[in-house]
C-alpha cells in the first residue's frame, strides 16, 4: 500500500507540473490602448511635401473598401485614428506606439498587415484587434511620429514596426505601396512614400 501511495502522489505532483507549464509558455501581457490622433490618412511623398494644407501635395487618400481592404480613393474618405498603447517589452520611450483604427468600425478593428506578402508588400487589412503582444499585434503595431514642420501646419507619419523584439525584423515595414489588386501595403522596400494623417484631432 505505501508503494501505491508513493506512485499516487509522484502521478499527481507530474500532473499538476504537466498542467502549469503550458500555462505559462501561453502567457500573454496585455495592452492597453487610448486614442492619440485622429485624421484623414493619405500614402504621401513626403520630400514633396511642404504645406500641409495643399492637398495636392497629400498623395494618395486612403479608405477601405467593402472587404475592409485599404485603397487609395478619390470619393468618400472615412477617418482614421492612432491609439497609443502600452504592453511589456513593446514600447521603447519617448516614441509613440500603437493600433490604428477605422473610426467608424469602432475600437476593437485594427489596421492588420496580412501575413503572406506580395511582391509589392503585404496588404493592409481591418481585422479584430489584438489585446495581448502576440502574433497578431504584430502585425497591427505601428509607429506614429507628430510633426509640425511645414506650411499648414501639424500631421502625423505611421509606419508599421512589428514586434521589436524580433530579431528577423519580419514587420518592420515603414514604407507605403499599392498591389496589383489596388491595396495599399506595408513594405519594407524603400519607395518614398510614408502613410500620414492631416486634419489632425484629438479625440
Amino acid at each position: 500500500m505505501q508503494v501505491s501511495t508513493i506512485v499516487i502522489l509522484t502521478i499527481g505532483v507530474a500532473a499538476t507540473w504537466a498542467s502549469a507549464i503550458p500555462m505559462n509558455l501561453a502567457r500573454r501581457d496585455s495592452v492597453s490602448c487610448k486614442a492619440k490622433y485622429r485624421g484623414n490618412l493619405y500614402s504621401t511623398y513626403l520630400s514633396s511635401l511642404s504645406d500641409t494644407s495643399d492637398i495636392s501635395q497629400r498623395g494618395f487618400a486612403i479608405d477601405k473598401d467593402d472587404q475592409n481592404y485599404l485603397v487609395d480613393t478619390w470619393n468618400y474618405q472615412g477617418q482614421f485614428q492612432f491609439d497609443e498603447c502600452t504592453t511589456s517589452g513593446w514600447n521603447q520611450s519617448p516614441k509613440e506606439f500603437g493600433q490604428l483604427k477605422y473610426v467608424n468600425l469602432g475600437d476593437y478593428k485594427a489596421v492588420t498587415a496580412k501575413p503572406v506578402a506580395s511582391d509589392k508588400g503585404h496588404a493592409l487589412h481591418i481585422q479584430n484587434a489584438a489585446s495581448s503582444n502576440n502574433g497578431l499585434l504584430e502585425r497591427q503595431w505601428w509607429y506614429a511620429d507628430w510633426l509640425n514642420d511645414k506650411s499648414g501646419g501639424e500631421y502625423v507619419t505611421l509606419q508599421l514596426s512589428g514586434n521589436p523584439n524580433d530579431a528577423n525584423q519580419d514587420y518592420n515595414l515603414p514604407n507605403a505601396d499599392i498591389d496589383y489588386d489596388g491595396h495599399v501595403t506595408a513594405t519594407s522596400s524603400y519607395t518614398g512614400f510614408t502613410y500620414t494623417l492631416f486634419d489632425i484631432t484629438y479625440p
